[in-house]
């Protein structure tokens, strides 16, 4: 029981370790726009955000200026989805 313990805070403190400034942080499971953005182009189009179901579902009311994509302004704002975070 102690190891399993160990193991969780471990897993824990390495998470919150990993966390970037970039990364809008608000539930257990993460993503950060550098993992979204997956071509490294500075945006994320609706296809990237297809894999991220709460994304996808917020991505119009977070696209701010309505242009198709997310900045990374726009991803910090709140665009983050919990269930991807």
């Amino acid at each position: 029981m102690k190891k399993i313990l160990l193991i969780a805070t471990l897993g824990a403190i390495m998470t919150t370790a990993y966390a970037e400034d970039k990364q809008p942080v608000t539930g257990a499971d993460t993503a950060s726009f550098e993992q979204i953005d997956s071509d490294r182009d500075g945006r994320i189009t609706r296809n990237e955000a297809a894999s991220f179901s709460a994304l996808e579902a917020t991505f119009d009311s977070a696209d701010a200026n309505q242009d198709g994509v997310l900045t990374e302004e726009e991803f910090a704002r709140g665009a983050a989805p919990e269930a991807a975070r």
